[in-house]
């Protein structure tokens, strides 16, 4: 889990940037998807799946390619999720220090 202390400054751009990081992963992995869909489509058009050497390798290489952009995509979004926790937790604090009912002497 990250760690980003009570400054919620700090915990808003670490927000930010994950949630960029975020988006961006997310844009790769449709390009993987894609890319595999044109990959199995020029497959089933040639017939290279029994015959290649070479075509297998490739395609290995691209099913590993996606499976490490899921597993990053995966990992951003439990980062995300740490901190936007973080954030709530930082945010009650604040609202708890700089409550009225909290100055009262009573």
């Amino acid at each position: 889990m990250l760690r980003t202390g009570n400054d919620p400054e700090i915990v808003e751009k670490l927000k930010d940037e994950l949630v960029e990081m975020f988006h961006i992963q997310h844009h790769r992995i449709e390009v993987s998807k894609e890319e595999n869909r044109q990959l199995t489509k020029q497959i089933q058009l040639t017939g290279f799946e029994d015959k290649d050497e070479n075509m297998k390798k490739f395609i290995k290489g691209k099913e590993l390619s996606i499976r490490n952009n899921l597993g990053t995509f995966i990992q951003l979004e439990d980062d995300l999720k740490a901190v936007l926790i973080q954030q709530q937790t930082t945010n009650r604090k604040l609202l708890i220090y700089s409550s009225p009912l909290k100055m009262c002497p009573h």
